[in-house]
This record gives structure tokens, sequence and C-alpha cells, in this order.
């Protein structure tokens, strides 16, 4: 329950959102391009892929939070393992270990209410195996489900599952520093690319500040509206390409 919670307001926060987004951004539109805010009635039609981007957004930081917070609980049941506490009982004092690592319970969301429900379907007798794998199936994680079928395949085999579990957990960790490191490398790059992207912007604001005269004779007649579109429309490709260049999928 309390994930779909979470989930429920997160969803609504990114509608609002990208209706605020997708409006100022087609007033901004209107107002440098055609001299109109007629552009305000497509807002809901522009709302739908503003909305797609700043979902991909903050599911990219969701999903890597998530690693981050299912590397601190693996290895605290790999600790409590080694210790002689049952998987169960490592599972419940992994939610303690989580909640120390983030002192402000305002960032405990998905993974401590997976770990809550992990726990009470333990103690139901269902096999960890399956939980680990709906956990993985349900946040759509190659990650996390590499690693449940890993321990799917240790657990039926009667495999050294602590093992497994440190090996799984140290290529995880490598696997998020090259992450980082190839961040690190490109952020100059990505800084480049938002000034280039919002520099048109600039200068035809600078332009209709600095001399309305120049671009008077391209507003209310078809010829400059049509013009305006075509640069639209070309300033929305090459926002999207940019886009897909400095995208990289590991």
């Amino acid at each position: 329950m309390g994930g779909c919670i979470i989930k429920t307001d997160t969803k609504r926060f990114e509608i609002i959102l990208a209706i605020i987004c997708a409006a100022g951004a087609l007033a901004v539109c209107g107002f440098l391009l055609y001299d109109s805010m007629w552009l305000l009635i497509v807002t809901p039609v522009a709302t739908y892929p503003v909305y797609k981007v700043i979902h991909g957004y903050f599911e990219q930081r969701r999903k890597r939070q998530l690693q981050e917070d299912f590397l601190i609980v693996i290895a605290s049941v790999v600790s409590d393992l080694r210790a002689g506490i049952s998987m169960e009982n490592a599972w419940k004092e992994a939610c303690i270990v989580l909640r120390q690592a983030y002192p402000d319970r305002r960032k405990l969301g998905i993974m401590q209410e997976e770990i809550n429900a992990i726990s009470r379907s333990l103690e139901l007798n269902i096999p960890i195996e399956q939980l680990l794998l709906e956990f993985a199936s349900h946040h759509d994680d190659e990650t996390i489900t590499n690693f449940a079928e890993v321990f799917q395949f240790a657990k039926r085999t009667s495999g050294d599952l602590i093992h497994v579990m440190e090996h799984t957990m140290m290529l995880m960790r490598e696997k998020n520093e090259i992450e980082k490191e190839i961040e690190v490398m490109i952020a100059s790059k990505r800084m480049e690319q938002r000034v280039m992207n919002v520099l048109p912007v600039f200068m035809l604001l600078y332009l209709r500040v600095a001399a309305a005269d120049y671009l008077s004779d391209m507003y209310h007649n078809w010829i400059g509206i049509g013009v305006m579109t075509v640069c639209l429309l070309i300033y929305i490709g090459a926002l999207m390409l940019s886009q897909k260049m400095m995208r990289i999928r590991f």
C-alpha cells in the first residue's frame, strides 16, 4: 500500500510539473516566435511529450538510487548471514541498516517499502528467490534482475549463497563506479550542451527587447509564421539529437 501511495504522489508531481513546463515553453515560444499566446491552446497536447521527458529523467534517478539502496541492503544481509543470522532475520535487520544510512526519513522511499514487503512475505514462507525476482520484475532493473537470477540459481543448486552474493555485490559496485566515472567525464560536455540549447532562446529574447523592429516583419503574416515554425521544428530536432548524443546506456 505504501509503495502505491509513493508512486501515485510521484506521478501526480510529474504530471503537474509537465503541465507547468509545457505551458511555460509554449508561452516563451509564442512570445518570441509569433508575438502571440495562441500556442497555449495546445498545452494539453504538449504535456504528454514533456511528461515523458520528465518521467524518464526522474525514473533514471530513482533507478540509480534504488541500486545504491539495494547494495546497502545486500551488504547488510551478507554481514548478518556471516554472523549466523537466518535469511529472514537478515532482511528484517536490513530495514534498520537502511534507516541508519538515511537519517532523513523523507529519503526512505521505494527500497524501504520493498524490504518491508519482503520481510512480511518471508513470514508467510514465500521463498526469498521468488520475492527477489518479483522485486526485480516490478522495477524493471537489469542489475537487480541479474542478481535475483544468480541468487535463484545458487539457491536451487545449493551453492554458497554468501559467496555468490558477495561476488555479485562486488560486480554491481564496480559497474556503479564506472557509471559515475563516465558521468564525471562527460559532465563538462553536458554543460556545454545545455548552454547551446538555451543560447538561441536568449538571442531571440535580446532581439525582442533591444531591437523589436528587427523581428516585426516576421510576425502576423503567413510567411513569417511559416519561417518561424520551420525554425522551431529545427530547434526541437536539434534538442532531441543533442539529448540522444549525450545519452549513455549501460
